[in-house]
């Protein structure tokens, strides 16, 4: 039972880890490459702080790349392309600047944060830096206080924390969905392998118990189904329970229906029958008794 509790829990993580967006597993990547997400519940705040701030850090820059790419995001003046460092701890700078041929003309600095501090840090850290790529906040901030060479790229740095700080969140929690989606449906097949092999202890053949149990298999899998494409459709969890008894509840109904619709054809018949039996009885001839 602890190793079945155990091979869950860890479903349920890699159910999560698979939930994960996708342009976050990617720049949790280009951050930390083969990151263990189970650690995030060990993570005090002050580490969750500083990862989170990281992958927003690495977000934005994979979020600048392909703008720049798209031709929605402009790069400096002078420059004829672009081109990420492979390492994201490169200190100094985040990216290179390329002329028509392909070769590095200059370097530059990506920043994201909801004012220009970090561009005025920046500058004093690594005085021989001149240009920056920023989030709107951060760049509007530098226009307003003079500080040159800075790209809008237009990207929002609230947008940014809003959608890794989710993430995170929701690498930290077990939602009701992944319950229902992992949990009950193994704990139903196994109450249901358990009831195979109790009746074929009891004598049951094990032909007819397997069929038994195909078929309990099969509607378990198909109500599971029917309860996730109904909170799919309606976006809350919270009709999953109702789904599941109300699909329990028909099929208890149904079966109703036909036990009494066998009971009331069997009457039927048991009727006919009488009925044929009087009507014989009243068309014979009478019965003369013999004479003594």
């Amino acid at each position: 039972m602890l190793r079945a509790i155990a091979s869950i829990s860890d479903e349920l993580h890699d159910a999560s880890i698979d939930n994960l967006p996708g342009e976050i597993a990617e720049a949790l990547e280009r951050f930390a490459p083969g990151f263990d997400l189970s650690l995030l519940d060990t993570y005090p705040q002050a580490a969750l702080d500083g990862l989170t701030n990281a992958l927003k850090g690495a977000l934005f820059e994979l979020k600048v790349a392909d703008g720049i790419e798209a031709g929605s995001i402009p790069i400096p003046d002078g420059a004829a392309g672009f081109h990420l460092v492979d390492d994201f701890g490169t200190p100094g700078f985040d990216a290179n600047l390329l002329d028509s041929h392909g070769h590095v003309i200059e370097v530059v600095q990506l920043k994201t944060s909801s004012s220009d501090h970090i561009i005025r840090e920046a500058l004093r850290k690594y005085p021989g830096i001149d240009h920056f790529m920023a989030s709107h906040e951060a760049a509007t901030a530098a226009a307003q206080h003079g500080i040159p060479h800075v790209v809008d790229t237009g990207i929002s740095d609230a947008a940014l924390s809003h959608s890794v700080a989710g993430a995170l969140v929701d690498q930290t929690t077990t939602s009701a969905s992944d319950v229902f989606d992992e949990i009950i449906p193994q704990i139903t097949y196994a109450i249901i392998a358990g009831q195979l092999a109790y009746k074929i202890y009891k004598g049951t053949p094990r032909s007819e118990a397997v069929g038994w149990a195909r078929d309990r298999l099969k509607d378990a899998t198909v109500t599971s189904v029917i309860a996730g494409l109904a909170a799919t459709a309606t976006g809350t969890d919270a009709v999953r329970i109702p789904t599941v008894l109300g699909i329990r509840l028909t099929k208890g109904a149904v079966a109703g229906l036909d036990r009494t619709a066998s009971t009331v054809h069997d009457f039927g018949l048991a009727v006919d029958q009488l009925a044929s039996a009087r009507t014989a009885s009243a068309s014979a001839p009478p019965r003369v008794p013999p004479r003594s």
